[in-house]
């Protein structure tokens, strides 16, 4: 009798419908309450971040930095950063906005600002920290957290000082935020998709896009990139996993050694797309942000210093001296710089220029050796025991003070690390850890931390499981990933280079406070106590929070305050 022919992917075959090997993780589906939540939280986070945003009307920390680089782009003379340009542009184009309301930009900025200029400019980091407030509650529920929790992680992100004052002056750490956990969580999205539909590719491409402009923004996102590509790979063994190790739950029919050969073409293809998409698009991107960056960069500046003659003959051109905004001062006299004479130069395509200045970035960023009275170590991060960042600081006649440090919410920072250490060693540290056995379990999908396993239902109060191992060590990584480097970085380095891991672990100790509060849930005994203390934990995690947000409050806000006032706030200092 003629064969039936095999299916053309592994996928096809048929399984065991009650095979829970087999399923994907549910994909996420908000109700009205998360809609809800979200706009709360939006509001907030536009609240938190717009209000009194022209105060102070002067330079804040590095300010004087990127007001001049915004200006450079109105006047076209060329400069040069050690981040890529894309933040930078964005506020570009708020400040058009600007300029159409009849604010300029001038050369130079000293003390106070003499129009409303700047305020446009602070829109855009306002704005990326105002969305990073939602797009946390998203990434807590897409790990399957409850409303709770989520609402929980989404509060520490709103009333943290360090992250506040960032996203309230002309700085760019707040974009790169936004669109790095933009890309995590669209990873996170990805993993709950069946591979090749229609959805998966739509993801795919949007989760390349955020990483795209993630390291367009600063190239310290390459911890992110790196992240993304450990979950990636994570879920390929996971999807693919489970086939190889257990052909039998795919066919009873099919030979075995068939069903893993078509596993390991799928596995092959479904990789070579996911990786040729994400970091395509990483490439186009970051290719196209400084194409638009040298184009509108035409003119000879102090920036152009940094790069080679052959570049600065092809992409530069003598500034005029009747600009009629500069951002540098040109010589008054003398003859046309030796570098815009005619060469022998072979023509440079942007990918060759975008690769000079990656390397000019590097020379510049190992050959800062200066020092800072408030630079710090990367290990004084996350507990805080480093000097604060002096953000401004005015003094009026009633001797009030303003002041502005970069002080985070001291018990969100300490209540996460530790929650977030003490779940990772319970992860690590448990029994068969790294056994065939319990790798069998992982790709399967197996709960984190069993020492709180359950005694009832997996799950939580929407319906959505516990966040799984992959998961949480996925979160683990990216905090690592995005802090332990900077161990190798030789240039000075202040508190706000922890802000990416911070914003991890403060997801991962979230992560361990839900799965504590459904382990109590669980129990058995004294159901109507254990209700009552589960509700007293969050009541008391969210209060605190709160408390300490509005104590330091005018550190963040610069609001004046007395001497004494300001004293009883120097204890953190």
């Amino acid at each position: 009798r003629k064969r039936k022919a095999l299916p053309l992917s592994v996928r096809s075959l048929d399984a065991d419908d009650d095979s829970p090997s087999l399923s994907l993780t549910s994909s996420l589906h908000l109700t009205k309450p998360d809609y809800f939540l979200l706009t709360f939280f939006l509001i907030l986070g536009l609240f938190t971040r717009y209000y009194d945003l022209q105060i102070p009307a002067s330079l804040i920390w590095d300010e004087p930095h990127f007001t001049k680089f915004v200006t450079c782009y109105f006047s076209g003379q060329y400069f040069f950063d050690i981040h890529p340009p894309l933040a930078k542009l964005l506020m570009f184009l708020t400040g058009l906005i600007g300029a159409s309301f009849g604010y300029q930009p001038v050369q130079t900025y000293y003390g106070s600002y003499p129009d409303n200029f700047y305020v446009y400019l602070r829109i855009v980091p306002a704005t990326a920290g105002a969305l990073l407030v939602p797009t946390i509650y998203i990434l807590s529920r897409l790990i399957n957290l409850s409303r709770t929790a989520s609402s929980f992680a989404a509060t520490l992100v709103l009333l943290d000082g360090l992250l506040l004052i960032e996203s309230r002056a002309v700085l760019t750490d707040s974009v790169l935020l936004l669109f790095s956990f933009l890309s995590v969580a669209s990873s996170f999205y990805l993993s709950q998709q069946r591979a090749f539909t229609t959805r998966w590719f739509t993801t795919v491409i949007v989760t390349g896009i955020f990483l795209g402009c993630s390291i367009s923004v600063k190239l310290t996102a390459l911890g992110i990139i790196g992240t993304i590509g450990i979950h990636q790979t994570f879920i390929l063994c996971r999807d693919y996993g489970v086939p190889f190790i257990y052909p039998q739950k795919i066919s009873k029919t099919t030979p075995v050694g068939v069903i893993r050969a078509r596993v390991v073409q799928d596995l092959a293809l479904d990789g070579v797309i996911r990786a040729s998409i994400l970091l395509g698009l990483v490439v186009l991107i970051f290719l196209a942000v400084w194409h638009i960056h040298f184009s509108l960069l035409y003119y000879n500046g102090e920036g152009d210093g940094f790069m080679t003659p052959q570049f600065k003959y092809q992409f530069l051109r003598l500034a005029p001296k009747d600009l009629p905004i500069k951002c540098y001062n040109q010589p008054s006299s003398g003859p046309q710089p030796e570098i815009f004479v005619p060469g022998s130069y072979e023509p440079m395509s942007i990918f060759s220029a975008t690769i000079e200045i990656i390397r000019s970035i590097n020379a510049a960023n190992n050959g800062l050796k200066a020092t800072h009275p408030s630079a710090s170590k990367w290990y004084t991060w996350p507990l805080m025991q480093c000097p604060l960042v002096v953000f401004y600081y005015h003094q009026l006649d009633n001797m009030q003070h303003s002041r502005m440090f970069s002080v985070g919410n001291v018990v969100a920072w300490y209540l996460t690390l530790f929650l977030g250490v003490f779940g990772s060693l319970i992860f690590f540290l448990r029994r068969s850890a790294f056994t065939a056995q319990n790798f069998r379990r992982y790709v399967v999908g197996h709960s984190i931390t069993s020492k709180f396993s359950s005694k009832t239902s997996t799950t939580d109060n929407v319906g959505l499981t516990s966040v799984s191992d992959m998961d949480f060590l996925v979160l683990v990584i990216g905090y690592l990933a995005n802090w332990a480097p900077f161990y190798f970085v030789p240039r000075v380095t202040w508190v706000y280079h922890y802000q990416l891991s911070l914003v991890f672990s403060f997801v991962i100790g979230t992560c361990v406070l839900d799965r504590f509060t459904k382990w109590l849930r669980g129990s058995q005994r004294w159901p109507t106590l254990v209700a009552i203390l589960e509700k007293l934990v969050w009541f008391v995690c969210f209060t605190s929070i709160i408390w300490c947000f509005w104590k330091f409050a005018p550190w963040t806000f610069g609001w004046y305050r007395t001497s004494e006032v300001q004293a009883s706030l120097q204890w953190i200092a």
